[in-house]
């Protein structure tokens, strides 16, 4: 095996300076802060909260779905979402996310969002137009 190379190969790097930082997405978060964080949390002293549906907008989508006798699958549809993510709804599973309630909102005609959830947006005659 004499016609074999068998000396190391040695690639040499350059090394950056410590001057120069290179961050790519996320700001770097160090060790000793995520190692504080859990202990935390283990500890109880931390507060975690995932905002989940409100209960009545819940409520809401489902009575004016059936009003409107459409299935799941077709108020996802015309929402333009997976018919999981409304069942998630339905069931109080999915997270808070208006950008999703305003899309279901849109479909519905009915507040989801801020006061007064569950009224319908379609315009109601007031009191003076009914007299004219």
């Amino acid at each position: 095996m004499a016609h074999q190379d068998w000396n190391p190969v040695v690639f040499n790097s350059t090394k950056h300076t410590s001057n120069e930082k290179k961050t790519v997405g996320t700001p770097y978060i160090s060790a000793n802060k995520i190692a504080q964080k859990v202990e935390q949390i283990v500890e109880g002293d931390a507060k975690l909260s995932i905002k989940t549906m409100n209960i009545c907008a819940v409520k809401a989508i489902i009575k004016h779905r059936c009003a409107l006798k459409l299935s799941q699958k077709e108020l996802a549809t015309k929402c333009c979402i997976a018919e999981s993510v409304i069942r998630n709804i339905e069931q109080g599973k999915e997270a808070h996310n208006p950008q999703l309630l305003t899309k279901i909102q849109k479909v519905l005609a009915v507040k989801l969002l801020g006061d007064n959830i569950g009224e319908s947006l379609v315009d109601k005659p007031t009191a003076s137009a009914a007299s004219k």
